[in-house]
């Protein structure tokens, strides 16, 4: 298979983790054996899907050819978070990486990794639903794919939510609001009205005191894969062409971008990272988003498509991606999802 730079390793059980004696306050500790992923990679995301009774908290280390490295903590997270606290960790950047909020960023490439999963409350057996890390070779630039033209001119409605209706997050919600856009799709889809989500309500649900704010990308897909009958990761892409095929199958998904970028500027600003829910293709294969950076009424825009793919490239083509758990998605030919 060619990888393009990217892969994902999916575990929807713990069954093949070592159970580790001796956790203190009822957390339980299990440890993988070492995975030998099908790329070399200098980027990790580790994101999981428990749900709402369990807390998790999931540490990498990469193996230094045949010696283990050291852990990095990629976040703790619960839904109870006066029971146990949510929140990513700070200060690691010593030794071969550094872990920036959400993502491992080693110094080099390696290829053989390692995870420490910690769980709290519930049942590791009944209450884990997934746990996913995709990987990224920066180095690696694949060349551009044929577009997917089966997905021009197809357009998915989900409501219309925007950052700007609420003052304390005006300037800093796009990230839950996304979400919550997100949520109220797959609450039509499924029938299942408790699924969905105000916006207030997902930024109280995905706020790492941490970080701190709303945009952690693992919190927010932890969040929305704790829904009944959803699963939810954070993928890295290689081009459009995956995205279309996302669309093509009614799959709408939250897209991190250079806002600045995305209206056509030639470079970004500083602090200018914005999530954006892809919802479809006008028939010439520019960008249809519902952007919860304006007012309601003008949430649903198009963007030209090439302003999309530098916009998009600038966060190494990161998307929330969820998805109903009864239903496989697309075969994705690269191994991306």
């Amino acid at each position: 298979m060619d990888y393009r730079g990217a892969a994902v390793q999916k575990w929807e059980s713990l069954s093949g983790f070592t159970r580790e004696t001796g956790g203190t306050n009822g957390v339980e500790t299990l440890v993988s054996p070492v995975i030998d992923p099908p790329i070399q990679w200098d980027q990790l995301v580790a994101s999981w899907n428990v749900s709402t009774e369990a807390a998790i908290g999931v540490e990498v280390r990469a193996w230094e050819g045949e010696r283990p490295g050291r852990w990095y903590h990629m976040g703790y997270w619960s839904w109870e978070t006066n029971r146990h606290p949510r929140s990513s960790v700070g200060g690691q950047r010593e030794g071969p990486g550094a872990v920036e909020t959400d993502t491992l960023v080693m110094k080099a490439a390696t290829r053989r990794f390692q995870l420490r999963v910690a769980w709290a409350g519930g049942d590791s057996e009944k209450d884990f639903k997934q746990l996913a890390v995709s990987l990224l070779d920066t180095q690696v630039s694949p060349p551009m794919l044929a577009p997917n033209r089966k997905a021009w001119g197809h357009n998915i409605t989900l409501p219309s939510r925007s950052q700007a209706d609420y003052p304390e997050g005006v300037q800093k919600w796009c990230s839950p609001t996304a979400s919550s856009m997100l949520l109220g799709w797959w609450a039509s889809e499924l029938h299942q009205p408790s699924l969905d989500a105000e916006v207030p309500e997902v930024a109280r649900g995905v706020f790492d005191p941490q970080w701190p704010g709303t945009g952690n990308w693992t919190f927010n897909v932890a969040y929305m894969g704790s829904r009944p009958g959803l699963r939810a990761m954070v993928c890295r892409l290689t081009d459009l062409q995956e995205l279309e095929l996302l669309i093509e199958h009614d799959i709408p998904v939250a897209a991190s971008v250079s806002y600045a970028m995305l209206k056509g500027n030639a470079a970004p600003e500083v602090g200018d990272g914005h999530l954006i829910v892809v919802v479809g293709f006008n028939p010439a294969g520019d960008i249809l988003v519902n952007d919860p950076g304006v007012q309601r009424s003008k949430v649903r825009r198009p963007f030209a498509r090439e302003h999309f793919r530098k916009a998009w490239a600038t966060s190494h083509n990161t998307l929330y991606l969820v998805w109903r758990e009864d239903r496989p998605l697309p075969l994705n030919p690269y191994g991306h999802w």
